[in-house]
């Protein structure tokens, strides 16, 4: 009803347009950067052409699933998707996937602000091949035209770059070879933590191994940037050229100079560079290094120069040869203070919203702690708590949860994680991280406000794990200070630091069930979520052919479970995952928890005093390899505690 009513007032406040899309997603072979893949596309394209919408106007996109043995959505990312939440694409939470051989019409008006937005699936990763089914989506001011221009690039001097990294397989069997211990060692930045849980091959920009950009000298471009990858973050930049940042996820900043900026998975920002009359006829190279800054780890791309009075048939100059030096200045990256040495990082926080925009209600402030946890191979598990609650490896619904008929009882697993919001209040989240990795975190439904990153206590995170800060103590001004500060940078994917903790601010004025995740496939197959559950907003009607949640016989469902993870991990001595952390997938709750052999071993240790059990300790570490030494020892360590308790008592 609000659809169609939006419909027949658009010609009468805005020179709308309907534009129709038809998207058949599919497994095809291609040749990728050398290599013949398994791909899963949109209508063959490897790089599907960009989507370009004028505010007001109305998108139809008929998505087809052709594929034969798995489910898809299509989310619309950055979107705040008002009024029009069925539309958001999130399996479990706005819809149910659409099965093999259906079809499903996004169908909604666009009044997100202008900027740089994007799309790409939400059903889970893609069983077989590499995903190709993502690409851009730029937003263009109402009644500009400049969605309908034909050569838009030229004609609005601005450069459209996707950056998307390869796996050495394909995601999925990454995944699995890490639940079997058999992956690659993750790879590790300049400070010696893990930026991937997997190793770098090869990335491409817009589809390419070795793209290339033309532009003419005299002239100002707009680039608009986004790393619409699965694992790497890339730290951006274009040999011998500062640029300035004067957009970050399809919000306005104040032109902000630098010449090196991150980019995380789902970021985009948009960059002005000018290239000067005395640069024709060279050539220089754009690159999206891993934060490894390996000179071997990146994607290279040539920028060629012509004259600006060049005829079309001259040609460009010839691609570059010479090497780079890194950034002076790094934006939206956050090191140890002990490292400062290395690179310049400046936070994303230096960045400054280009209007000043309505301050929210600061005398009813609620606050929200998110804490993440996790375990890596073989275990490959993350954990969730809610505002210092139990540790969840949280699940999605098996049903879409804005469905009126959604029985939380019925249709949600016991360990997914829900915060539940009442509309209209400013929200303060903060988000904290014992994990080594750095998370590129995305809020669903919304664009918030980041007032603080700060970036964990130690120099160094011992075997993996950081040390758990003190909100407390660890924000300098403190946190309800920080929650009152001026208007910040706009957002809707911010990084959190390994070991560090983040504090953003919002409204709650979208209701409806949004997700808050990972934005790295594998950790959100794995746990790291949580739903937003804002004013309890549930839908009764939907469109004809909105997909049945009924996956009987039409996809393959993987199946979960629930367990207190200890119960069946206490042989493998799990560095995160404590005795009260609750597990969900059948590879961590399915496992004996002791053979008959091991239960007489604990009974002679039982036995034992002090004196023999620390020497038995000792005769271990001569008879096994350092990991199986390291499992006993912890089983042994926890009997002799739990002893000393007792006879305390």
């Amino acid at each position: 009803m609000l659809l169609s009513l939006l419909l027949l007032a658009c010609p009468l406040i805005c020179e709308c347009k309907t534009r129709y899309y038809d998207w058949s997603v599919q497994r095809d072979t291609r040749l990728v950067a050398g290599r013949t893949m398994v791909v899963q596309t949109v209508n063959g394209d490897l790089v599907p052409p960009p989507l370009h919408v004028d505010v007001g106007d109305i998108l139809r996109i008929n998505v087809t699933n052709n594929l034969p043995d798995m489910g898809i959505s299509i989310h619309w990312h950055g979107f705040l998707m008002k009024e029009y939440q069925v539309f958001d694409g999130v399996v479990g939470l706005t819809q149910c996937a659409i099965g093999p051989g259906e079809s499903f019409l996004y169908d909604w008006p666009v009044y997100e602000n202008p900027g740089t937005y994007w799309w790409h699936g939400h059903a889970g990763i893609p069983i077989v091949g590499q995903d190709f089914a993502r690409g851009m989506l730029i937003v263009h001011p109402e009644g500009s035209g400049r969605a309908d221009l034909e050569n838009y690039e030229e004609e609005m001097s601005e450069r459209l770059i996707m950056y998307e990294d390869l796996s050495p397989t394909f995601p999925f069997m990454d995944y699995i070879m890490m639940l079997g211990g058999i992956s690659a060692r993750p790879e590790k930045d300049l400070e010696g933590f893990y930026e991937s849980m997997i190793t770098w091959t090869h990335g491409l920009a817009n589809g390419e191994l070795n793209h290339e950009v033309f532009v003419e000298a005299g002239k100002t471009y707009r680039f608009r940037l986004l790393n619409g990858g699965h694992v790497f973050a890339y730290i951006w930049s274009i040999d011998q050229h500062d640029f300035k940042v004067v957009a970050s996820d399809a919000a306005e900043v104040v032109p902000y100079p630098t010449d090196g900026l991150q980019i995380h998975v789902g970021e985009r920002f948009d960059v002005e560079i000018t290239f000067q009359e005395s640069e024709e006829n060279k050539s220089y190279y754009m690159r999206a290094m891993t934060p490894s800054y390996d000179i071997s780890r990146g994607i290279f791309s040539a920028i060629r120069v012509r004259g600006s009075k060049a005829k079309d048939t001259d040609p460009y100059p010839e691609p570059p040869t010479a090497f780079y030096t890194q950034p002076k200045q790094v934006l939206n990256c956050l090191m140890h203070q002990a490292f400062a040495n290395i690179i310049n990082c400046q936070p994303v926080t230096n960045l400054k919203p280009a209007e000043l925009l309505e301050m929210p209600d600061l005398d009813d402030i609620k606050y929200h702690i998110v804490d993440f946890d996790d375990e890596s191979s073989p275990l490959a598990s993350h954990f969730v708590a809610i505002d210092n609650g139990v540790f969840k490896q949280s699940v999605m619904p098996t049903k879409a949860m804005i469905r009126s008929d959604f029985k939380e009882e019925i249709d949600m697993h016991p360990n997914t994680n829900v915060l539940k919001l009442n509309l209209h209040k400013t929200v303060i989240m903060v988000f904290r991280s014992a994990t080594a990795f750095p998370h590129p975190i995305h809020l669903h439904g919304h664009k918030f406000e980041v007032l603080k990153i700060v970036p964990r206590k130690y120099p160094l995170c011992p075997n993996g794990r950081c040390v758990w800060q003190n909100i407390a103590t660890s924000f300098s001004p403190k946190l309800s200070d920080i929650a009152k500060q001026p208007k910040s940078v706009v957002k809707d994917t911010v990084i959190l630091p390994a070991g560090g903790l983040i504090a953003i601010r919002f409204v709650t004025d979208n209701p409806g069930v949004w997700a808050i995740h990972c934005h790295l496939d594998q950790h959100l197959e794995d746990g790291q979520f949580i739903i937003m559950d804002e004013g309890g907003y549930r839908q009764s009607h939907f469109p004809d052919d909105y997909p049945s949640c009924n996956y009987a016989g039409r996809i393959p469902m993987p199946k979960k479970t629930a367990c207190l993870c200890m119960d069946h991990l206490n042989l493998y001595k799990p560095k995160g995952v404590k005795s009260y952390y609750q597990c969900s997938e059948p590879h961590l709750c399915g496992r004996t928890q002791y053979t008959d052999e091991d239960i007489s071993i604990f009974e002679k240790i039982k036995a034992m005093n002090l004196k023999e059990r620390n020497s038995f300790k000792d005769f271990m570490e001569t008879r096994f390899r350092p990991e199986e030494t390291e499992a006993w020892g912890n089983i042994l360590d926890t009997i002799i505690d739990g002893t000393q308790k007792k006879s305390n008592t």
